[in-house]
């Protein structure tokens, strides 16, 4: 058995939890998670990762702690999280499908929808939708090869 640490917010779960929040009329809280989502993706394409630490951290190195036991005695512990660092292209979804169900439950817009974050369009009618400069030069370069 082996231990993993997931202490830290995947954007995978962005969308569930504004969708809960809004269902349960949590407004104040579906907006401070809103934002505190936004300022975690701030950036450019290539640095947006999969998850983040609860204050936004985005250095999630991962090491063991071979002294400590974990759940029933399962080794190796570890603290941090490696798949930080992977390529998940369905974040900009998951991001996009957010911000969406913020709106659906009454979040007012904000200045980032029409801004740029993440490597995301600045124009309103592709402003959730990755840049396609980088999707044609940056993910082959992220995986070492070059465009074509």
């Amino acid at each position: 058995m082996r231990n993993w640490d997931y202490r830290y917010c995947w954007l995978r779960d962005a969308t569930f939890t504004l969708l809960a929040l809004g269902s349960a009329s949590y407004y104040d809280e579906a907006r401070e998670w809103r934002d505190w989502l936004l300022r975690a993706v701030a950036g450019r394409p290539d640095q947006l990762q999969i998850m983040y630490g609860l204050g936004g951290e985005r250095r999630l190195i991962e090491w063991e702690v071979p002294w400590l036991p974990g759940f029933d005695g399962a080794r190796p512990v570890r603290v941090g999280n490696a798949a930080a660092v992977q390529l998940q292209l369905d974040v900009y979804g998951e991001i996009a499908d957010a911000i969406f169900q913020a709106r659906l439950h009454g979040l007012p817009a904000i200045a980032w929808e029409y801004g740029r974050c993440a490597g995301l369009d600045s124009t309103p009618r592709v402003q959730l939708v990755p840049s396609r400069k980088w999707l044609k030069f940056g993910w082959r370069s992220l995986r070492g090869a070059h465009p074509s």
